[in-house]
Parts: C-alpha cells; structure tokens; sequence
C-alpha cells in the first residue's frame, strides 16, 4: 500500500474569516462554525524508505537491499537491517567516525548509489567505501 508521512497539522481559520453579520444565517454557506477544522499535510512514500516521494532521488529503494553480495566490509555501507539507518562493521579500535541514513543519501541505498555513481565492483561485494558515501551525501544535498 501507499505510506504516507505527516509533515504537519494545523487548525483552519474557517471561523476567523467569517462574517459576523452572517453566524447564524443557515441559509448560506458563508457562515460561522462552532470549531475550526483541522487540517493535516501528508506527504506520500511509495518505497516506504523515510523519505517522502517529491523529495527521494531513488525510487523503489529495497530495505533490506542486495549489497553486500559476500560480506559488510569494515568501514563500508549498505542496509543490512529492515531500518532505514546504513549498517557498517567498525574497524578494531575507534569506530568510522560516520552515521547515515536514507534521509541523508536522499532516499538512496548502496546498491543504488553504486548503479548512478558506476562505483566498482568491490562496492557491490562488500558495501559503499567512506567516500563513495559522502560523496553522495554531498551530491544530493547541496
């Protein structure tokens, strides 16, 4: 089905702008209510990937997605886990010092990633590199 993400909500000004000599004239539309409406902004997310359809660079993003096809390389990315959040094997010692997720790459995983930049193999095998990541991250967020 159609996910949808809320951007926001808000009363209306439906009584605000009403005419006071037309409150209780039942005779037309123009009248006052007792409350004000609410009013609720959707935003639609076909891939359900957390990032709403007008704003997402990849469409039909796959979570969890294919890459890595052997293993998650130390210091690479991919969405390994049915989150949104970009998976990684730290190195020994001090961790890649990085955090993405599908709001920062635009809605994109590795494996598409991979596909627009033409990364290399090695991408594919083990996971997007530091720099393929913000790379991307910096091309689709100018």
């Amino acid at each position: 089905g159609l996910d949808f993400l809320v951007r926001g909500a808000e009363y209306g000004r439906g009584n605000a702008d009403a005419a006071v000599d037309l409150i209780n004239d039942g005779s037309t539309p123009l009248r006052s209510s007792d409350h004000d409406g609410l009013v609720l902004y959707l935003m639609s997310d076909c891939d359900d990937d957390g990032v709403a359809d007008d704003l997402d660079v990849c469409a039909c993003t796959s979570i969890p997605e294919e890459v890595p096809t052997r293993r998650l390389g130390v210091n690479r990315w991919a969405l390994v886990t049915d989150d949104t959040v970009f998976d990684t094997t730290p190195p020994s010692g001090m961790g890649p010092g990085f955090a993405f997720t599908t709001q920062d790459t635009a809605g994109c995983s590795c494996e598409q990633i991979i596909a627009a930049q033409g990364l290399g193999n090695g991408h594919t095998k083990f996971g997007c590199s530091n720099s393929a990541m913000l790379d991307w991250v910096n091309l689709v967020n100018p």
